[in-house]
């Protein structure tokens, strides 16, 4: 119930999809300890060119071979994913007919995101504001994308929002 909540009807991404994506992310997760089957279609992906991102305090096997490695401070996330939220929707990059036609609350989650520009997330999270603007910019550039949110998020105050908002 707490998945359908967050992810509605969706179905997940297939650990082999993940070679075919240009762009990969992994937030508040360390495949290489806890996912070890998804590791080599990350690294399958990175051989086709694909680039990594790695949202995590600490610098796991994948974050050291990350292209762009955000070391955000543990219990930020939800700043800095709305922080990127927002980004989406100020650089046009948001797919509000999707939004319109598949999701509830679109307006509202504007609206919230909005009070988080890259820069008050990046000194909240105590990050460079440009390893937020990079995120931002590739996210709304390469495609397919994937995002693999793991439990890191979860373990914070406000870690179901943060969630969501990933």
């Amino acid at each position: 119930a707490a998945y359908k909540g967050l992810y509605g009807a969706m179905p997940g991404v297939a650990m082999q999809d993940y070679a075919s994506a240009r762009l990969i992310v992994v937030w508040g997760c360390n495949p290489s300890a806890t996912g070890i089957h998804l590791v080599p279609y990350i690294k399958q992906a990175r051989a086709q060119g694909a680039k990594l991102i790695v949202v995590d305090p600490r610098a796991t096997p994948l974050a050291r071979q990350a292209d762009l490695h955000i070391p955000l401070r543990p219990g930020t996330d939800l700043p800095v994913a709305l922080s990127l939220i927002n980004h989406l929707f100020e650089t046009g990059a948001a797919d509000e007919v999707f939004l319109a036609n598949h999701t509830t609350g679109g307006e509202e989650l504007r609206r919230r995101a909005a009070e988080w520009s890259i820069d008050r997330a990046a000194e909240e999270a105590g990050v460079a504001p440009e390893l937020l603007t990079c995120f931002g910019e590739w996210y709304s550039e390469i495609n397919p994308a994937v995002i693999r949110c793991g439990w890191g998020p979860e373990r914070n105050r406000n870690g179901g929002s943060a969630t969501a908002a990933v």
